[in-house]
């Protein structure tokens, strides 16, 4: 499905797709992941921004951003991740991962 939207894709393992889009002469990074226990798919645009201030900051934008949550990953970088129910990718199929994709990639032009 992404690779026809021109995303390049890379299973990490059976619940976790990795791909980058380009857009708009951009290349942007994801993480597409299926939680079948919550139920729940979750995608993440992941950023090379690394943040150094402090980190009550990241919660509160969590409370500013509806439907979007503001992390930082392992290394330190900015993550943005987006949550919906698993039967909403299987009702709406592609269409709500890249209106997903579109939202996250409009919010970190924010930035």
């Amino acid at each position: 499905m992404l690779r026809s939207e021109g995303c390049k894709t890379k299973a990490e393992s059976n619940n976790v797709l990795l791909f980058k889009c380009i857009h708009e002469d951009v290349e942007y990074s994801f993480a597409l992941e299926i939680d079948s226990i919550s139920g729940y798919v979750r995608i993440s645009l992941l950023t090379d921004y690394a943040y150094e201030g402090d980190y009550k900051n990241i919660s509160a934008k969590n409370f500013e951003l509806y439907g979007i949550k503001v992390a930082i990953d392992p290394e330190g970088y900015l993550a943005f991740i987006a949550e919906i129910p698993l039967i909403c990718l299987t009702k709406g199929g592609i269409d709500i991962i890249l209106n997903l994709i579109n939202l996250l990639e409009k919010i970190i032009k924010l930035i």
